[in-house]
């Protein structure tokens, strides 16, 4: 038998894309729109809530008396910091006004002891300033 004698193989019905195809090419375009936008939108509002938190925990609140101390006054921040967070492990002591923590200030690397007022204290803002304007003259 010559191979121009042999009969020709039947045509196949030609089928569309398959199911994934026609995903890639309709569907993933679409859900690609939607979302990449709204993963972004929800970093953004993460984000918002973490600067918000942090600028809350660090908020610095100005008494009428302290503006007498303003020169030497310093941040929460930076005492929070120095003291590592007021870990109990930096605890020296508690008194009547609250406790007191050892810290180290970064820049300067000075040793430093701060007195974080509880709001359960058993003393006055008399005696609290008193206490604060004899250790200011040591």
């Amino acid at each position: 038998l010559a191979l121009s004698e042999l009969p020709k193989l039947p045509k196949f019905p030609r089928y569309g894309p398959t199911t994934i195809q026609r995903f890639y090419k309709n569907g993933m375009p679409l859900i690609s729109l939607l979302l990449i936008p709204l993963l972004f939108i929800i970093l953004v509002i993460l984000l918002v809530r973490f600067m918000v938190g942090r600028r809350r925990k660090f908020a610095e609140e100005l008494e009428d008396w302290e503006t007498e101390f303003a020169k030497t006054r310093m941040k929460f921040k930076d005492l929070y910091y120095a003291t590592k967070g007021f870990k109990k492990k930096g605890l020296l002591g508690s008194g009547g006004f609250g406790s007191v923590y050892i810290g180290v200030m970064p820049k300067t690397k000075k040793k430093i002891a701060v007195k974080r007022v509880s709001n359960e204290s058993r003393q006055g803002l008399k005696e609290f300033l008193s206490e604060i304007v004899s250790i200011g003259r040591m």
